[in-house]
């Protein structure tokens, strides 16, 4: 079984259909121990679940391999303690230096994620479709904005339109 959900979540299907499945006597193989849970606390609770059901773990990037048996031993219990704490470390340090860059970056005038589309392109898109003329695609060809950007806007104005009747405004399509 095979799972690349990626971040912090809950709810993870892959995990819960594993769960579903197991059996005793299977053994586990993963990557890493962050590729199974992200707190430390977690893991420790799901592999002592699967000590219980008689599952052995296996873990490639850390070289840990624990049977059935070694997991509900006192030094099976410390070395997963160690290593998961390990692999906690890790994760947060990553997501710290994660924001301590993204903080540098600001502050020398740079922003994430993608441009922001060109005003004026908007306004034409906006013409465009509001003329009845072109199709969506058309528009968007002619343009270079993107549909999503389009109905984004148009939402938006939309929105901005029922405001400003219910206030008691004026409202000036374009």
């Amino acid at each position: 079984m095979s799972t690349s959900t990626p971040g912090p979540r809950v709810d993870r299907p892959a995990l819960r259909e594993l769960q579903r499945v197991l059996r005793a006597g299977d053994k586990i193989v993963v990557e890493s121990l962050n590729r199974v849970s992200r707190k430390s606390v977690d893991l420790v609770a799901l592999l002592e679940d699967w000590h219980g059901r008689g599952i052995s773990f296996e873990s490639d990037k850390e070289h840990l391999s624990i049977g059935a048996a070694e997991m509900g031993t006192a030094l099976g219990k410390l070395q997963l303690a160690i290593f998961a704490a390990m692999a906690q470390f890790e994760r947060d340090n990553l997501v710290e230096r994660t924001l301590e860059g993204l903080a540098a970056a600001r502050e020398r005038g740079r922003v994430g994620g993608r441009p922001r589309s060109d005003e004026k392109a908007v306004q034409k898109a906006i013409r465009l479709y509001s003329a009845g003329t072109h199709s969506v695609r058309e528009v968007c060809q002619l343009t270079k904005v993107s549909k999503s950007v389009l109905y984004r806007e148009l939402k938006l104005r939309r929105e901005a339109a029922q405001t400003e009747g219910e206030s008691g405004g004026t409202v000036s399509e374009e």
